[in-house]
């Protein structure tokens, strides 16, 4: 394996734990401002609500499967790598079906075939998006110099070394 097919190991935490938060966040702040200032919105807070909860509730899911989809597909094709992750989110999504399917069976068996189909379908719509967006964030992180030095912090501002920028340019 060559250097480029490497996973810089900082830039796709950093992704992939940011992806879901960058949908969640802001709609449960949104919830939260609305809900605070007595302003209901039925179609507005369903969607808002369902973007809040799924982040919480598909964070297993996705930080398990999505991790492995994403490393797989993240060494096969480095071109788009925001398609790639959403397929992978996709796909990620519709392999845990069994294993979600078992969990839900063990707490409720009435109602394990109806939540499956409830949290997968909702998969469908989030794991991609997650998966597209944690492809984007890795993209930008690996162009964000700081990162290339596999620290597991996020970037800092740029200090530019004089002698450096001298003797390269």
């Amino acid at each position: 394996m060559d250097g480029q097919d490497r996973i810089n190991p900082s830039a796709f935490i950093w992704a992939l734990i940011l992806a879901p938060l960058v949908t969640g966040l802001p709609a449960f702040a949104v919830l939260w401002v609305l809900g605070f200032a007595e302003i209901y919105l039925d179609g507005l807070s369903i969607v808002l609500g369902a973007t809040a909860i799924a982040t919480v509730l598909g964070a297993p899911t996705y930080l398990t499967f999505g991790t492995a989809a994403f490393v797989i597909a993240l060494r096969r094709r480095r071109a788009h790598i925001s398609r790639t992750g959403l397929v992978a989110g996709f796909v990620a999504n519709l392999v845990s079906a069994p294993i979600v399917f078992v969990l839900v069976f063990i707490f409720d068996a009435s109602e394990a075939w109806g939540m499956t189909v409830f949290i997968v379908g909702f998969g469908c719509i989030f794991a991609p998006l997650w998966g597209w967006i944690c492809g984007a964030l890795y993209a930008r992180f690996t162009s964000i110099s700081s990162f290339n030095n596999n620290n597991l912090s996020p970037p800092a501002e740029q200090k530019h070394n004089s002698e450096y920028d001298e003797n390269h340019s």
